[in-house]
């Protein structure tokens, strides 16, 4: 039997499953975001293997895990491969009783977590047992990693790990970063920039019973809106089109007052070769324009509070070229590339000139929502590909 087999033969999917379910039943919402029991877990995993394992924490109460699988030194290849612990709120109007205990229906696998993304941590963990029950020896380093933070775009995970984190350990950058987010085993080398924006309209008080005295900025904001809406949306192959969400809106200090200022927050997803400032500067034109029409709209506060860049990571770069294949091979079907609306904890590394690809099992179109479930076959699937990848790249 060729080490191929043995590595396959290795993975043993009522394990995987069983693990899978182990992780989601700690709860890990965020916020709050408790992580004690999560990463003691993984840790104590990571530690099973033989791993050099670390806690890697920026700030108290966020610890990334890290295991560290020592090659020979022959290759120079690091691969890393991360999954974040965190999940959203449970929500409600779920199917099942209770969404931290999973539940198996028709080959998924349903429960908050499941796909976004616990099951590809327990992918990852399984397909290095898999290699280390087949006596794999690696010329390469491989990283296994636990993170905190993703949901709430926290500082103090994955983007604390690859900024201080492995150089306070002395560990070298990776060179390649597989992040395991839901993605159908398609490869997401595409990302959409992103920005989180805060304006603040002023308004002028006065009695509610007499509103014609005041200035409602309430009023103000639902005329700005349509035309913050109406913005030319522009769209790229893999990325897809523009997209921009009204998230919060506040107003007003009680029913019987005019409204003196007034808050809203827009999620604003925008595609290559777009730049944040070209966004900023477009949007604050927008309410100069409808200011101009209206002098009684007074701008207060205009902040971007989030900010990252869109980003593409070359397809033809070997390292994709090589998952793509193995993905094929396992599965028996043609994969593609594909963008997606985040680069979530990818942006870290691609930003530190690591190439990295969002790819895992399960869906986005159910991450996030009370229909989140995994395909048991594909979550097995995952395990192959990770394995048989860490095998061909670093042996």
């Amino acid at each position: 039997m060729g080490m191929e087999e043995k590595v396959l033969s290795s993975i043993d999917q009522q394990e995987l499953l069983d693990l899978t379910i182990r992780l989601v039943e700690i709860d890990t919402q965020n916020p709050p975001a408790d992580y004690s029991v999560s990463s003691k877990l993984m840790q104590e995993l990571y530690q099973g293997l033989g791993l050099e394992t670390h806690i890697f924490m920026g700030e108290k109460g966020k610890p990334n895990v890290g295991g560290r699988w020592r090659g020979t030194g022959e290759k120079d290849d690091i691969l890393l491969l991360s999954g974040h612990m965190d999940v959203v709120p449970i929500g409600s109007d779920w199917d099942i009783k209770n969404p931290l205990k999973p539940e198996i229906r028709d080959g998924f696998l349903i429960g908050r977590g499941v796909a976004d993304m616990k099951g590809s941590l327990a992918a990852q963990y399984i397909a290095a047992k898999a290699l280390k029950k087949a006596g794999a020896v690696l010329k390469g380093d491989w990283y296994l990693f636990s993170t905190v933070d993703d949901e709430t775009a926290g500082n103090m995970g994955l983007r604390y790990v690859i900024g201080k984190g492995l150089q306070s350990f002395g560990w070298a950058p990776p060179t390649f970063h597989i992040l395991g987010e839901p993605t159908d085993l398609k490869l997401c080398v595409a990302f959409k920039g992103r920005m989180w924006i805060k304006i603040t309209l002023a308004g002028k008080s006065a009695h509610g019973g007499n509103p014609s005295a005041g200035i409602n900025a309430i009023e103000k904001m639902n005329k700005l809106i349509p035309d913050i809406l109406a913005m030319k949306r522009m769209i790229h192959p893999l990325m897809g089109i523009d997209t921009i969400n009204l998230g919060t809106i506040k107003g007003g200090t009680k029913t019987n007052v005019v409204a003196d200022s007034c808050t809203l927050t827009i999620d604003y997803r925008y595609v290559a070769p777009q730049t944040s400032k070209e966004i900023e500067a477009e949007l604050r034109k927008v309410i100069a324009d409808v200011a101009a029409k209206d002098s009684d709209i007074k701008l207060m506060e205009f902040e971007v509070f989030e900010r990252r860049e869109p980003q593409e990571v070359d397809q033809q770069l070997g390292k994709m070229r090589l998952l793509k294949d193995i993905t094929e091979k396992v599965t028996g079907a043609p994969t593609a590339f594909n963008g997606v609306l985040s680069a979530g904890d990818a942006y870290w590394t691609i930003t530190a000139g690591i190439p990295a690809v969002f790819y895992g099992p399960g869906s986005m179109s159910v991450a996030h929502t009370n229909k989140e479930c995994i395909n048991i076959e594909e979550l097995t699937n995952a395990a192959k590909i990770f394995a048989l990848y860490a095998l061909r790249a670093l042996c």
